[in-house]
């Protein structure tokens, strides 16, 4: 996340993370960061602006793809979002914390990642035949944290937890993160 813009007074803010999402061949992470450099820009400006023009306060996630070479909004979540649940185990401040202090007009906490991180979403998927998954590998990882997310019975597509994993580098923390979910 970016540190946070803020239009007018502290109880307005807007931050900026971002999820990227890459299927096939492997990416070296520095290579595809750079190769979107363009893209991120215009899509930070993009929800700045959003956010400015609806008087944000609090959190704004913004769901964007990059379509013909034009940035295109899918989704506002003016609230938490699963896109930032990393936040919990790899920034100074989450997003949970970030919400309370912007809607309760108290400074905002510092945005800065304190460790390259990566997060998996835990699909309904992954419980086999109803059974929920065997822990024991994501557990026995120091740097990885699992949250499940009591929903109940699991289904096909429908998000049950996350795994988070961090590590010295974006790259490890991306193979180990996909790793201790394809042991699953």
């Amino acid at each position: 996340m970016a540190d946070p813009a803020t239009f007018g007074d502290s109880r307005r803010a807007a931050a900026l993370g971002a999820e990227l999402r890459f299927t096939g061949k492997a990416v070296k992470a520095d290579d595809l960061l750079t190769s979107l450099e363009k893209e991120l820009a215009e899509a930070r400006a993009l929800a700045l602006s959003i956010a400015g023009q609806i008087g944000l306060v609090g959190l704004l996630a913004v769901e964007m793809f990059v379509q013909d070479g034009r940035i295109v909004v899918n989704e506002l979540a003016p609230r938490p979002h699963n896109s930032g649940h990393q936040t919990f185990d790899a920034h100074e401040t989450s997003q949970f914390e970030q919400h309370v202090r912007a809607v309760c007009g108290l400074p905002l906490g510092g945005t800065k990642p304190l460790a390259p991180s990566a997060m998996v979403n835990l699909l309904g998927d992954v419980w086999r035949n109803g059974q929920e998954p065997d822990w024991t590998k994501v557990l026995a990882d120091p740097s990885a944290k699992l949250h499940l997310y009591d929903k109940g019975k699991a289904a096909p597509g429908r998000k049950m937890g996350h795994i988070t994993v961090t590590a010295p580098t974006l790259e490890e923390a991306m193979r180990r993160a996909e790793a201790l979910h394809a042991a699953l």
